[in-house]
């Protein structure tokens, strides 16, 4: 947690991800890849008010892979041009072998 425009590397990669698939006529499953990120942060790549050195800092990705703390939904939710709203909730499970999708919710309107 920092202030809110702090150029977080998780945010940097999930604002591209939503750039590029912006008018693209179906960026659901784009956008659920990207939320799925679990690439490790560049040091660099962290702002210099914050600690570099801190694993937990480092860990900051879009998933976070954490049987106790980690990602248990992902939601995504998308405005068309004609207005139409979708919204898209997948559930997540953890167990010894890591998360798996138990569900996902679809909302239209």
């Amino acid at each position: 947690n920092h202030l809110l425009n702090t150029r977080w590397p998780k945010s940097l990669r999930l604002g591209s991800v939503v750039e590029q698939v912006a008018n693209d006529s179906d960026p659901i499953e784009p956008l659920f890849q990207a939320l799925a990120d679990q690439r490790p942060v560049n040091p660099e790549e962290v702002p210099t008010d914050a600690d570099r050195t801190d694993p937990a800092v480092l860990t900051r990705t879009p998933f976070i892979f954490d049987a106790r703390y980690g990602t248990r939904a992902s939601t995504v939710v998308t405005v068309g041009h004609d207005g139409r709203v979708c919204f898209v909730e997948r559930v997540w499970q953890w167990s010894s072998g890591g998360a798996r999708c138990v569900g996902e919710r679809r909302l239209q309107f």
